[in-house]
């Protein structure tokens, strides 16, 4: 089946270009990305560019009304996506070039699978280079074992069961995403992925919620856990092979809760 990506964003050119970039180097054949655009007309038309010259006819940039909400933005982007399957495809963060097939692995499966969604990630602090292994999957409330903004999800049973993303109230602009696959979970399989290589979710300073929010992900207590160093130093040439293919050039410090495990740069890992 076709899969769309559905980016909504409302950021410069130099911020999407990673998320674009990503997109293209997914090794699933059938896919495509819509681009719902929220911003000023010379940030769109320098956009619009930069697609021009990739030669793409599967990525549409689509410019939509300032008035919009997150939650109604992506309602719209599900609406214009041609896929039969949707796959959020945030505008800031990183993605292994294997995620899309092993998002679709994991939603098929199952007869009763509605969705699938990383329940173990990287979670990357670029201000201050430090990155983190979060696995959730301890958490004894299924919807909190999951990292909502990974959801992919067939695009029949949105319409068929009314998933749509709140467009009005509080959560239409914070917490969309948790509400959305809270509906989703209530009416079928959430498939949990536990490779959590393939995914960095990005702090940089301009994301919807604050610093305090996103360090709340690295919380020990309850089910959630932060790999360790000998489990990261276990992992490392997986990670480090992970940098490189995403292109990462800063250095990076990769750290348990207590500790670093070690450092990565482009040039060589310490």
């Amino acid at each position: 089946p076709q899969i769309s990506c559905v980016t909504v964003t409302n950021r410069s050119l130099n911020y999407i270009k990673n998320s674009i970039d990503c997109y293209i180097r997914q090794t699933y054949p059938h896919k495509n990305l819509i681009i719902v655009f929220q911003g000023p007309n010379n940030i769109y038309n320098s956009i619009q560019f930069y697609l021009h010259n990739l030669n793409r006819p599967d990525i549409e940039l689509f410019n939509v009304s300032p008035k919009m909400s997150l939650g109604h933005l992506r309602n719209t982007g599900v609406d214009l996506a041609k896929g039969d399957i949707i796959c959020q495809w945030d505008d800031d963060d990183y993605y292994h070039s294997e995620r899309l097939t092993t998002q679709y692995d994991h939603l098929r499966i199952g007869s009763d699978h509605i969705a699938s969604a990383y329940s173990s990630f990287l979670k990357y602090f670029k201000n201050f280079r430090e990155l983190y292994w979060c696995d959730w999957s301890g958490e004894s409330i299924a919807s909190r074992r999951l990292l909502c903004g990974t959801v992919m999800f067939y695009k029949t049973a949105f319409y068929q069961f009314e998933m749509f993303y709140p467009q009005t109230g509080v959560n239409s602009s914070c917490s969309e995403d948790l509400e959305a696959i809270e509906k989703l979970g209530s009416l079928g399989v959430v498939e949990p992925i536990s490779a959590g290589h393939q995914y960095i979710y990005v702090y940089h300073g301009l994301n919807t919620y604050n610093l305090n929010h996103h360090q709340l992900t690295l919380n020990i207590e309850s089910g959630k856990k932060i790999m360790d160093v000998h489990e990261l130093m276990h992992n490392k040439d997986l990670l480090c092979k992970t940098f490189r293919q995403l292109n990462i050039k800063d250095v990076v410090s990769v750290r348990s809760k207590e500790a670093l495990a070690f450092s990565y740069s482009r040039q060589y890992e310490i």
